[in-house]
């Protein structure tokens, strides 16, 4: 996928958007009600972080090489059977990046839940 778009300072929508998107994955991959999602913001010297913490089905190692590609198929199905093309979060990716951030998933494996990072440039650190 190409874009003609420029990367940009964050805004507000964009920001609102990859949370939103990260916490109704957690939320779609959390197996038992009483599971909880953790939101964490927390900042250094040059960016903002937002986590997302979720108790759900976990990731495997070939899960997490896959998330963000377009079209992506992992081992896991959403507990609520949700159905899916693999698009949200290689959508997702892509705000990010055009706000010149990363996103990335981390998981200890299978049943373990995962924590999904955005880091995104304080306003002060963003490229001219």
């Amino acid at each position: 996928m190409t874009t003609d778009l420029a990367p940009q300072a964050p805004c507000h929508l964009q920001i609102a958007f990859a949370l939103i998107r990260l916490e109704s994955y957690a939320e779609a991959f959390s197996h038992l009600p009483q599971n909880r999602t953790v939101i964490k913001l927390k900042e250094d010297a040059q960016f903002g972080y937002i986590s997302v913490q979720d108790q759900g089905l976990g990731l495997s190692a070939r899960d997490q090489e896959q998330l963000f590609h377009k079209f992506a198929r992992l081992s896991t199905t959403p507990t609520g059977q949700e159905r899916s093309i693999g698009l949200g979060l290689y959508i997702t990716k892509k705000m990010v990046e055009m706000m010149n951030g990363r996103i990335w998933a981390e998981s200890e494996g299978k049943g373990k839940g995962s924590v999904f990072t955005v880091q995104l440039p304080l306003a002060g650190q963003m490229a001219t």
